[in-house]
């Protein structure tokens, strides 16, 4: 996984894979597949931290409040001992 800040100050995924925590997706309350790229988004742990597969770039604003492309509401999750090391910005997960 990394994650980087990039020019126009937004995070963008540059690899595939990245845990998330939704704070509101409309009828996708419990653990399911979600549909929201051209392609392809996988969303399968539970109702409040999703593993989510990209098979193309995803941009997030440097709030990380929603996907650009799918308005989805979002934000990232630190999740037991996991310690976010790839960012080139420091901020406070919840």
């Amino acid at each position: 996984m990394l994650i980087v800040l990039d020019n126009n100050e937004n995070w963008s995924q540059t690899e595939t894979h990245i845990l998330l925590k939704f704070s509101n997706i409309s009828h996708h309350t419990h653990a399911s597949d979600f549909n929201g790229c051209d392609n392809y988004i996988k969303i399968n742990l539970n109702p409040y931290i999703y593993e989510c597969f990209f098979d193309q770039p995803i941009k997030f604003d440097s709030i990380v409040t929603h996907i650009e492309r799918d308005f989805i509401s979002c934000t990232f999750e630190k999740i037991d001992n996991v310690i976010w090391t790839n960012f080139s910005k420091t901020f406070e997960c919840n």
